[in-house]
């Protein structure tokens, strides 16, 4: 008898976990309510909906202290370390409990709007592009997956450059229309048979594309001006000529688009995301916090004591004193 139900058990276990598998990825009745519609319904809780999103400096994802898939935040605060509020969801819009939501969070160049992910399936970190605007109305693309670990770019206030898989399996850096969740143009196709992992464009149509430990500058004639060895998380300055980086086991540096080497702003180590000031004289990060770093005195300021994923307002409406 005891065989038996040893027998019974083992052959259970593998049909529950298939169960559960299934259950998790698929969600069919859930998500059937959904695809018909770029727009999201909303939450339990409205989530920014009634308040929108607050006009400051910097934006945030704040760390989740209990586990990496439960519900998340995103802090917004000014650069002088006040006005902090934050924006959440309390429950996903599918109906099943907290999710992680906020991997990155960014600013588009107006600040208008912030991109970010919707969760798709938790187990394998991929998600749904989603652009919040100003009174918190969300529209996600369900045609386009991609990884947690890529950060989004939104230019202006709903086109979003995105890394996808071409019908050849080759990784290429497109711009996303989010109201219609078609592909404008491919900015960006790999030549060669090797990673590629994020790209950004600035207003003058210079591109950066994050290949494995190293980023191709490429001008808006499509040419490589340069291709800038060991660093990763660069940023483009508000006026697009200068890009921010870490470069591993260094430190954060600052180099022009076109001339010139890299200058060390700041030794550390921790892979920090960096963004740039309006006025281009200072980068906040995460190490430990969100901090700012002048780049010519390297003055630090604590902002806030937790946080990851930085993305500052370089809209006309932010208000971006360091006072």
């Amino acid at each position: 008898m005891k065989v038996k139900h040893l027998l019974i058990g083992s052959l259970l276990t593998p049909i529950l976990y298939i169960a559960m598998v299934v259950l998790i990825y698929l969600n069919p009745i859930a998500f059937s309510r959904l695809r018909d519609t770029h727009e999201i319904p909303l939450p339990v809780q409205p989530f920014l909906s009634e308040i929108g999103i607050p006009q400051r400096d910097l934006v945030f994802s704040l760390s989740d202290p209990v586990l990496a898939w439960t519900t998340k935040q995103i802090g917004f605060i000014k650069a002088a370390g006040s006005g902090f509020t934050t924006r959440s969801f309390e429950e996903n819009v599918l109906g099943f409990g907290p999710c992680a939501l906020f991997d990155s969070i960014i600013w588009n160049h107006a600040g208008t709007a912030i991109v970010t992910r919707f969760p798709g399936h938790w187990a394998s970190g991929s998600g749904y592009p989603m652009v919040l605007d100003q009174d918190g109305r969300a529209r996600v693309c369900w045609d386009i997956i991609y990884k947690s670990d890529e950060r989004l770019w939104l230019e202006g206030d709903s086109n979003v450059v995105i890394r996808i898989r071409n019908e050849h399996d080759i990784y290429q850096i497109v711009l996303l229309d989010m109201n219609t969740c078609e592909i404008i143009r491919t900015l960006y196709t790999e030549a060669e048979v090797r990673d590629v992992f994020e790209a950004d464009l600035n207003q003058d149509g210079w591109l950066w594309v994050e290949r494995s430990y190293e980023v191709a500058v490429i001008n808006p004639d499509g040419e490589e001006v340069k291709v800038i060895d060991d660093i990763m998380n660069p940023a483009w300055s508000a006026d697009g000529k200068w890009l921010a980086y870490y470069q591993d086991d260094h430190g954060i540096y600052i180099e022009h688009r076109s001339e010139g080497e890299g200058r060390l702003v700041l030794e550390l180590s921790g892979r920090p995301v960096t963004t740039w000031s309006p006025d281009g004289k200072w980068l906040a990060y995460n190490y430990y916090g969100i901090k700012t770093v002048n780049i010519e005195t390297g003055e630090q300021i604590l902002i806030y004591e937790d946080g990851y994923s930085p993305s500052w307002n370089w809209g006309k409406v932010a208000e971006s004193d360091h006072d």
